[in-house]
């Protein structure tokens, strides 16, 4: 369990920490988090995973076409 882990911080994705009462424990415990958009958190797996069918199918063109935060804290 998280409480019973000693951390310096915490790095999770917005689908990762969904309930007020993640955030709550790490205010409870002290450790910093860093939330990261979802899109974010696998843009260079699904980068990378184009590669494959680009390398596969010389003729076919394959784009892949990157995803933004969809938000902005303020």
């Amino acid at each position: 369990m998280l409480a019973d882990i000693e951390l310096e911080a915490v790095i999770a994705t917005d689908y990762g920490i969904d309930y007020w009462r993640d955030g709550a424990l790490t205010i409870n415990l002290g450790t910093p988090i860093f939330v990261v958009n979802h899109p974010v958190s696998e843009f260079a797996v699904v980068e990378a995973l184009a590669e494959h069918p680009r390398a596969a199918f010389l003729k076919i063109p394959v784009h892949h076409i990157p995803q933004k935060c969809m938000y902005v804290n303020v």
